[in-house]
């Protein structure tokens, strides 16, 4: 049964790495997350397609060319 609405209040909070908190929702081999980020989060590299909504506050994205 595919489930349309995430109870995320009952997931609990993990942090992969520093600045970085998230909840996730696995479901038919797709991840819903809810992320939060800090000025903590150091920066990195990844090479997967992501987009997203931003739900409060501001964020800044900066975008370099890969070598």
């Amino acid at each position: 049964m595919i489930q349309h609405k995430v109870a995320f209040h009952q997931l609990k909070w993990e942090s992969p790495f520093l600045g970085v908190r998230h909840k996730f929702f696995i479901q038919d081999n797709l991840k819903l997350r809810l992320v939060e980020y800090t000025p903590d989060m150091p920066l990195h590299w990844c090479e997967k397609g992501h987009f997203g909504y931003l739900l409060e506050g501001k964020m800044e994205v900066e975008y370099q060319m890969k070598k």
